[in-house]
């Protein structure tokens, strides 16, 4: 296995500030540990982190 929440959430932070307007996570199955591992980086990644995922 691989770790998926930091770069998930290093890569989001790049990248939201760029579309603060409007940023979704469309995930795989939740079953799965990196569909859970990349939502929770995406939830740490944009600025001001631990944003609720909706």
């Amino acid at each position: 296995m691989t770790d998926s929440v930091t770069p998930t959430a290093e890569l989001i932070s790049r990248i939201a500030p760029q579309h603060a307007d409007e940023f979704w996570f469309l995930g795989g199955q939740p079953r799965l540990s990196p569909s859970r591992d990349r939502l929770a980086g995406f939830t740490r990644g944009p600025p001001g982190g631990d944003h609720a995922a909706p």
